[in-house]
């Protein structure tokens, strides 16, 4: 049987569907929804992909000022370091140690106070002088540099204690140099623009870090005016802590 079938020919003979079938290209309304589908799904997700990383920067910046913002804060006020009394058999921290690393035996009075080990410093006009030299009077022993934080926040209360007892008692700060890149220039410095009077000393030789066992800082010995260590405090300590070594030297 030849020919068409009536469905081909009723339907090609139509006008209509003759117009829509030459008016509409093969495919064409397959990728026109394509394209109305795809654009603005990868439009969303760059944009969504742009905030994300916005939204990241944000967010670090912020963990980084809250970080600046609580050590500012939170640092003044962290708990001072304890005093710490010399014990009946104690030698003072690292005193001890560096002695019988000399051969030497640390020297006790009969009331069990190990002697404050001796050392020269360096002057900041370049003369030395001995921490026996200080003898006669009590003394408060630092060890600092501009380099360290915790040294620097201590330091405002040092010259506090040494306008008010700097007549009964003899202050030695002590520069420890190399300390994170410390240098007796930045030392001065330092001391220059805070103000500070209180009598400054370089342990250029390391004698002091030595004598001491000095393996971190600040360091704060309390001696008295025999020349024994009364206390001493390892790490940055207060107004009130440095007020009750002294008191404890003077006898208060």
């Amino acid at each position: 049987m030849t020919g068409k079938s009536n469905y081909t020919e009723n339907y090609a003979a139509k006008p209509e569907n003759r117009k829509a079938s030459a008016s509409k290209p093969k495919g064409a309304s397959r990728s026109a929804a394509q394209a109305k589908v795809k654009a603005p799904v990868g439009d969303a997700a760059k944009k969504k992909s742009r905030k994300g990383l916005v939204v990241g920067i944000v967010a670090l910046v912020a963990v980084i000022v809250a970080a600046a913002v609580a050590y500012n804060v939170l640092a003044p006020g962290a708990a001072p370091e304890p005093l710490q009394t010399q014990g009946a058999t104690e030698a003072v921290d690292g005193a001890s140690s560096a002695a019988e690393a000399s051969g030497e035996d640390a020297a006790s009075d009969s009331t069990g106070k190990t002697d404050a080990p001796d050392f020269e410093m360096d002057t900041a006009d370049g003369g030395t002088v001995s921490l026996s030299d200080l003898k006669g009077k009590p003394i408060v022993l630092n060890f600092w540099a501009s380099t360290c934080g915790p040294c620097k926040m201590e330091m405002p209360e040092f010259q506090k204690a040494y306008e008010r007892y700097g007549e009964q008692l003899q202050f030695a700060m002590v520069n420890v140099p190399d300390f994170n890149g410390e240098t007796r220039e930045r030392a001065l410095q330092l001391v220059d623009q805070s103000g500070y009077t209180f009598p400054v000393y370089f342990d250029d030789t390391m004698q002091g870090q030595v004598q001491y066992g000095i393996t971190s800082i600040p360091q704060t010995y309390f001696i008295n005016a025999d020349g024994t260590v009364e206390a001493y405090a390892s790490g940055a300590i207060d107004a009130s802590t440095i007020d009750r070594g002294i008191a404890m030297l003077l006898g208060d």
